[in-house]
Parts: structure tokens; C-alpha cells; sequence
């Protein structure tokens, strides 16, 4: 999933839409708030920290690149194969569950 920080000044809806197209290569419009998660010294992060991942859902503008970036490969699951994925980190597939419920 497309994820990354919020920068000084900017709205989490621009934030989204910026990190979407620098890992992606693509756009994403009609975001939707779908879910909120705590990371409080996540297992296997390389130090202390605290995150709040905010997740949005959207519908994707046009192609995707092969290549952007930040990422050397873009692929699109289907919402339940994601979610019984083992490359996807727990983290990732609580909020994918979530999403799955909506």
C-alpha cells in the first residue's frame, strides 16, 4: 500500500494524492477516510516510534507506472488476496480488513 508522511502545511488529502503518485506513478481521486491505526513501537521497525496511519480508499485515475520514484514495482491485488497475502505486514492487513468491511 502507497504510505508515507504528511508534510509541514499539507492537508492529509494532498498528502495522500502526492504519495500515491511518487510511489505509484498514477493518480487517485474520490478519497474516502476508511480507518485510523495506532503503531506504538512497532515489532521489526528499526526504532522507537509512534505512528498514526490514517487510510484512505480511492479510485484510481488512468495506468499505473511499472516504475515511479520510490517503487521499482506497482501490483494490484484484489482487496481479499491482499488481505492472505504473506508479503502483506500485519499492520497492513488489519487496515485491509477494515476496508474489506465497508
Amino acid at each position: 500500500m502507497p504510505a508515507g508522511h504528511v508534510e509541514l502545511g499539507e492537508s492529509l488529502e494532498k498528502a495522500v494524492k502526492r504519495e500515491f503518485k511518487e510511489e505509484t506513478g498514477g493518480k487517485v481521486k474520490n478519497l474516502q477516510f476508511v480507518y485510523i491505526h495506532e503503531a506504538i513501537f512497532p515489532k521489526g521497525f528499526i526504532r522507537k516510534a509512534h505512528f498514526v496511519i490514517v487510510l484512505f480508499k480511492g479510485e484510481v485515475v488512468g495506468d499505473l507506472a511499472q516504475k515511479s520514484s520510490e517503487a521499482s514495482k506497482v501490483k494490484l491485488w484484489p482487496l481479499k488476496e491482499a488481505i492472505s497475502s504473506p508479503e502483506v505486514e500485519p499492520h497492513s492487513r488489519q487496515m485491509l480488513e477494515s476496508l474489506n468491511k465497508l
